[in-house]
Formats: C-alpha cells, sequence, structure tokens
C-alpha cells in the first residue's frame, strides 16, 4: 500500500474521444474527464530516435494509484498535473483492490 505522503501528483484519467473536425474533416483526438485523483509519478526511462526524417522521443513512467474499477489502457490516458499527456499502455493491480500502478509513456518535447 502507497503511503499518503508519496501520492503527490494530482492526475485526471480521461477517456480518448476522437471527432472529426466539421471545417477540416481531420481527426482530432480529446479527453473526456473520467476522474481526478492523487498518484505517485516515477520516470523509468526516456529514449530518442530519428525515424522517417524527424526527431522522435518518449518518456517511460509509472503512476501508482489508490485502486478503482475502468482504468485500462484501451482508449485511456492522463492528464498529469504538469500539462503532459500520457498515453496508458498497461495497468497493473496489487494488493487486493488496494492499488493499481498504470504504465505510460509521454511525447517528450522536442
Amino acid at each position: 500500500m502507497i503511503a499518503a505522503g508519496k501520492m503527490d501528483r494530482r492526475i485526471t484519467l480521461q477517456r480518448v474521444v476522437e471527432t472529426r473536425d466539421s471545417a477540416s474533416g481531420e481527426v482530432v483526438e480529446t479527453g473526456e474527464e473520467l476522474a481526478q485523483v492523487w498518484a505517485q509519478r516515477e520516470p523509468l526511462r526516456a529514449t530518442e530516435r530519428f525515424q522517417a526524417s524527424q526527431f522522435a522521443a518518449k518518456a517511460d513512467t509509472r503512476f501508482r494509484i489508490r485502486y478503482r474499477t475502468g482504468v485500462e489502457p484501451k482508449g485511456m490516458r492522463i492528464l498529469a498535473d504538469d500539462g503532459r499527456l500520457y498515453d496508458i499502455t498497461g495497468v497493473l493491480e496489487h494488493g487486493r483492490k488496494e492499488e493499481l500502478e498504470i504504465l505510460a509513456w509521454a511525447r517528450a518535447e522536442g
């Protein structure tokens, strides 16, 4: 169980919603807020590579939150307290409905 003092980040769990822009016809991705929760954030690693004539970077991160239902990798993301968006790549339950470990990545500025 995570000590409350270690959960020092306020994050927003979002469901990814795709809509079509009426002017351009492009698909636009937005986030529908599901919940704001306290979390512990732990950077895991960062990678950089040159791909298709563009510099691409991503930062892998682990978030730990109190257990809640409905958190899943497919179609969900995290809006962190610093404004960065993280795509959820995995969710692991620890204990008997005590906490969730959320693995996610965000594109680094570049």
